[in-house]
């Protein structure tokens, strides 16, 4: 599911987002959301359009992306932890599934803070890959 918490997540997700794959082919699925292929998969975005003057003669203009937020799917997102799958159990039951004691300040990510299994997924990585933890507006680097 993708949430408005989630966009924003990836948004924000400096590093997930450098992975972006190219787009080839677009196509419009709601609102801002698109699905966009690359050369082997289907991949979600949201996508900003704006009206785009092309200078061509008075008048002329199209609709032209001007902001991509990739949006990786769970499976995009476990595939960038493969390397880890030996001990992802018990990491994740270690990060996840942890009583939340309401204690902000012991960075302890726990399941009630995540509205998707897609936002759960990313503050996995996030936190196993680049040792960062989503703050409920913005990534910052955990006190390990």
């Amino acid at each position: 599911m993708i949430t408005e918490n989630y966009i924003k997540m990836c948004e924000q997700a400096e590093e997930i987002q450098k992975l972006m794959p190219h787009i080839l082919t677009s196509t419009h699925l709601k609102g801002n959301i698109f699905i966009c292929t690359d050369k082997y998969n289907a991949n979600y975005f949201w996508r900003m359009e704006t009206l785009i003057d092309t200078g061509d003669e008075v008048g002329s203009s199209i609709y032209g992306p001007t902001k991509n937020i990739w949006l990786p799917t769970q499976e995009q997102l476990q595939a960038m932890v493969k390397d880890r799958s030996f001990h992802i159990w018990g990491n994740f039951n270690s990060l996840f599934m942890t009583a939340n004691t309401g204690n902000r300040d012991t960075h302890r990510v726990c399941w009630g803070e995540a509205k998707s299994l897609n936002e759960l997924w990313l503050v996995y990585v996030m936190k196993e890959k680049y040792h960062k933890i989503w703050t409920g507006e913005k990534w910052v680097k955990a006190d390990d």
